[in-house]
């Protein structure tokens, strides 16, 4: 999962707003693609206690929350594992969020 800085998108791809997530985030969005979403939706699936669903979405929320819009300015620009995984984070919340809350994911037309 890619996110902002000098990307090349394609038809394929699949924008995440981070907007929902947190106010604070409403200039950021996450680039994944489907099948992406889909392995995630099925890892969801698969899972038989609801109760670590919950934990996982949690965790994730706190670690993408857990930033200022400047920090994350500059994680997006040095692009490193820290960068990756707070693009995952938000992934990974958003597929958890649809499967425990029914609440849509956010994805942005082009």
């Amino acid at each position: 999962m890619e996110s902002n800085r000098n990307l090349k998108i394609s038809k394929e791809d699949i924008i995440l707003s981070c907007a929902e997530i947190d106010k604070r985030f409403d200039k950021f969005f996450v680039i994944t693609s489907d099948d992406e979403i889909r392995q995630l939706l099925n890892k969801a699936k698969d899972e038989t206690d609801k109760l670590r669903l919950h934990f996982v979405k949690k965790r994730c929320y706190d670690s993408i929350t857990k930033y200022s819009t400047e920090e994350l300015k500059e994680i997006f620009n040095k692009q490193n594992q820290q960068y990756r995984d707070w693009c995952d984070d938000v992934a990974i919340f958003y597929v958890y969020r649809l499967f425990i809350d029914k609440q849509p994911i956010p994805i942005i037309k082009l």
